[in-house]
């Protein structure tokens, strides 16, 4: 269903409403028909632990829209939303064998998911022998790999022989979660939709700032890697979750100030030398403008 609604918008872009509701849709069959729900945020408040009770059906469709969504919006560079997807992978595999007769099916499963990963991007990550990808994930593949992570993400927090809490999940996909909260928070608070596209991602600053394609698919692919060991490392060594919590929302906050910070700056810049352009809506707190009207055009691969 989500494959068949991703390809429909990929020739024939379809209006956000549309796509929410397949993507509500999935999340629900994933709940009745496969039985995997967030019942459990875990001990993050170091407290007993919070059990959602009649708010698991909620949340878990908030989770699983709020992951494939975020796939699907930092699938900007040839090799990111795919790279982003095989580190997760990668991670979940490794957290995965620590009781590996508890999800033999876990386990084929992401090693599957992981052999297709890697035969993709063979042909859609930029290397010496290829200037270009030749094939693209499109929203057909970003919204199927965010709905497998959150039903694998789910699945292995949620059983009582987990292999991972919830905290985990987020530490693992830190880099896209941090990008697409803080793109739709500045675009709120900004007077605009949150799905209004524009190029105030992560990738479009490393890209203003000098650095070609494949050095910020590295460096994001790099920082991926890193916030996911430290979400299975705290994992394994025992570090009480509200500790895990607390330090990716100083984590998160750090990010959101600065580099709300530097596009407010931008913002200005582009005001200051041409103050008769008409400029987007700016919000006083954080500064967020439209980029294609505060700093110049990067080319899109």
């Amino acid at each position: 269903m989500l494959t068949l609604v991703g390809i429909y918008d990929d020739l024939r872009p379809t209006r956000p409403t549309i796509r929410f509701l397949f993507q509500i849709g999935a999340a629900l069959l994933m709940i009745i028909e496969g039985g995997i729900s967030l019942a459990s945020l875990g001990h993050i408040f170091g407290l007993d632990e919070l059990m959602l009770g009649i708010f698991a059906i909620p949340c878990t469709v908030f989770c699983v829209v709020g992951v494939i969504n975020a796939f699907n919006m930092i699938d900007g560079l040839d090799g990111l939303a795919g790279g982003l997807g095989l580190i997760a992978a990668g991670w979940l595999v490794a957290l995965s064998l620590t009781d590996s007769d508890a999800y033999p099916g876990a386990v084929s499963g992401l090693l599957l998911l992981i052999m297709v990963i890697a035969g993709f991007l063979v042909y859609n990550l930029r290397h010496p022998w290829r200037a270009r990808a030749s094939i693209f994930m499109g929203d057909a593949g970003s919204t199927m790999l965010g709905f497998a992570f959150c039903w694998f993400m789910v699945h292995l927090s949620q059983d009582p022989r987990a292999v991972m809490t919830p905290i985990t999940a987020v530490w693992i996909l830190a880099v896209p979660l941090m990008d697409t909260v803080t793109l739709m928070v500045s675009r709120m608070r900004a007077g605009q939709s949150p799905f209004c596209p524009d190029r105030r991602h992560l990738h479009h600053l490393l890209l203003s700032y000098g650095f070609s394609d494949g050095q910020v698919t590295a460096i994001l692919l790099g920082t991926a890697f890193t916030s996911g060991a430290v979400g299975a490392g705290a994992y394994w060594l025992g570090i009480p979750e509200h500790q895990q919590f607390y330090a990716f929302i100083t984590l998160f906050l750090l990010y959101y100030g600065i580099t709300t910070r530097i596009w407010r700056k931008r913002a200005n810049a582009a005001a200051a030398i041409n103050p008769n352009r008409r400029q987007p809506p700016i919000s006083k707190s954080d500064g967020s403008a439209n980029l294609l009207q505060a700093v110049p055009q990067q080319n899109e691969p």
